[in-house]
């Protein structure tokens, strides 16, 4: 992608996801509270991700995967990628993988696995936003009195549950730690 093709994708993209927000506040589908952090969040997210250059160090084809999706206006799939932040709570982060079941076949089959060319954002379970947030809770953990030392990392039978298990363990021995993992799948309250 050139800096040329970048700048003609963003354009439509801002043009595209204001219509689509526009038009679904203007139909009732989404409330003005929805609305403003949509808009306020959406397309920012999306151009901050097109335009960071570690990501293609990280995940080659996961701008192809969003520019994909704005070639072929899914504005409604773009807006729930990108209009916030995966949740973190009691049970870890919890979202959707794809979108479609072709992006899933696509993950779960192809030779690229997680890191397949699919539409991924920050509301998304993604390889960019497992490493992140590992790192986050790596970071916190060693920041502890005392630092903590060892952790588990367990996965269930979900598509690419041990590939995304894998990266996790790697971040986690990257900050120093001693790591637990799980040979097999697992249901979750066993980890």
């Amino acid at each position: 992608m050139s800096l040329k093709n970048i700048d003609e994708i963003l354009k439509k993209a801002e043009q595209g996801i204001t219509g689509f927000l526009n038009d679904s506040r203007d139909a009732g589908r989404i409330d003005d509270q929805l609305y403003q952090i949509a808009l306020d969040n959406t397309f920012a997210k999306l151009k901050a991700w097109l335009e960071d250059p570690n990501i293609d160090k990280i995940s080659p084809n996961l701008k192809k995967g969003i520019v994909d999706a704005v070639e072929a206006g899914r504005w409604e799939q773009l807006v729930n990628a990108f209009r916030q932040n995966v949740r973190f709570g009691t049970g870890g982060i919890r979202g959707m993988m794809a979108f479609d079941k072709a992006s899933i076949e696509k993950m779960k089959d192809g030779k690229d696995g997680i890191k397949s060319d699919f539409l991924r954002g920050p509301n998304t379970i993604n390889d960019l936003v497992m490493l992140m947030t590992t790192a986050g809770v790596a970071k916190f953990g060693k920041a502890q009195k005392p630092p903590l030392e060892k952790v588990v990392v367990g996965y269930d039978s979900r598509v690419r549950g041990h590939d995304f298990a894998r990266a996790v363990a790697e971040v986690f021995l990257g900050y120093g730690y001693s790591v637990y993992f799980f040979d097999a799948p697992c249901p979750y309250p066993e980890v």
